[in-house]
């Protein structure tokens, strides 16, 4: 079990990956999904994706707010949460 966690960029396959993986999660339970708006803001965002052999298990993202940084929309595959 190799399990990593990176960076991701805005817009590549696997930032379209941690999207789909947050809008399953954490959005179409309440009958929401992303706008193009919303997505085109995470351009500021971090984008922190976690892995295990390859596999997409996790996501967050960080907002900027000052000289800090807020966690959100953390999702996490839902047969690993418990």
């Amino acid at each position: 079990m190799t399990r990593s966690f990176t960076q991701v960029e805005h817009n590549t396959p696997e930032w379209r990956a941690a999207v789909k993986l947050r809008e399953d999660v954490l959005r179409k339970p309440l009958g929401s999904f992303f706008s193009d708006a919303e997505l085109e803001a995470e351009k500021e965002h971090i984008h922190v994706v976690g892995y295990d052999n390859g596999e997409l298990l996790a996501t967050a993202v960080l907002v900027p707010e000052g000289n800090q940084f807020k966690m959100q929309r953390v999702a996490v595959q839902p047969n690993l949460r418990s």
